[in-house]
């Protein structure tokens, strides 16, 4: 189980890294991941 949040997925070049180490794992067997929302973006998903 893998699970990227916040600062993880705060902008593009963090999210590539996350796809990254996903690729990475992936190759390995089956992953499981959970992605929450990005620093600071949170209120505004929430209240739109």
């Amino acid at each position: 189980m893998l699970k990227f949040g916040g600062t993880s997925v705060a902008n593009a070049e963090r999210f590539l890294r996350v796809a990254d180490i996903l690729e990475s794992n992936a190759r390995q067997g089956q992953v499981a991941t959970v992605l929450s929302a990005p620093a600071k973006k949170l209120p505004t998903i929430w209240w739109r």
